[in-house]
């Protein structure tokens, strides 16, 4: 249980000796104590969108009266990109391969948020956060559109494709 230390929690942790090790070689790294580096404050982690597009080669074993019968079972989940199919049809296999950036995609922007500390969540908004598709630790906030443009310039500055 945390003791009140003023406004802060005083908290004692065992930590076991592998993962010690870890925390004074990343301190180490730092130039930095272990439990300084334990209390130090992250620095704002940025949220990508980033689309791929991949080639998936399926096999199916579909139970028909005739080859073309079943294809006419099978192809209404390719037109709706679903894996929900006929009770007689069943995917028996499946691998991808050659996957591809798409940084034309309209969806794919990049940088698409900036993690919130917690003490300005507080203070903020729920309307201002932003609604993100992932499952994401944290809150974040979309970033300013000078931020979105130093992030592409950095990009483009180390060879790298950005999105539109």
């Amino acid at each position: 249980m945390a003791l009140k230390h003023g406004n802060k929690n005083y908290y004692q942790v065992l930590i076991d000796p592998h993962r010690s090790k870890l925390i004074e070689k990343a301190a180490e790294k730092k130039g930095m104590k272990g439990t300084a580096w334990v209390r130090k404050e992250e620095e704002p982690k940025k949220l990508y969108k980033i689309a791929t597009e991949t080639i998936l080669y399926e096999t199916f074993e579909i139970q028909a009266d005739s080859y073309d019968d079943a294809l006419d079972r099978m192809m209404p989940t390719i037109y709706s990109g679903t894996d929900d199919y006929p009770e007689e049809v069943k995917r028996v296999s499946w691998y991808y391969d050659h996957k591809d950036y798409k940084p034309e995609d309209r969806d794919t922007k990049g940088l698409i948020g900036i993690k919130i500390p917690e003490e300005e969540a507080d203070k903020m908004s729920y309307h201002d956060f932003l609604d993100t598709d992932g499952c994401h630790l944290g809150d974040y906030r979309e970033p300013t559109d000078k931020e979105w443009e130093e992030d592409r310039a950095q990009a483009i500055a180390d060879n790298r494709e950005y999105a539109c």
